[in-house]
């Protein structure tokens, strides 16, 4: 039960965390532009 759960949390907060940091450089660089 323990491993499932590990399974399920991790490619999720994965793709919080690369969706964070997706937004996160993307306004960067807008900001950068002008």
């Amino acid at each position: 039960m323990k491993n499932a759960t590990s399974g399920v949390s991790f490619p999720g907060r994965l793709t919080h965390f690369f969706q964070h940091g997706t937004m996160y450089v993307f306004e960067r660089t807008l900001r950068s532009i002008p």
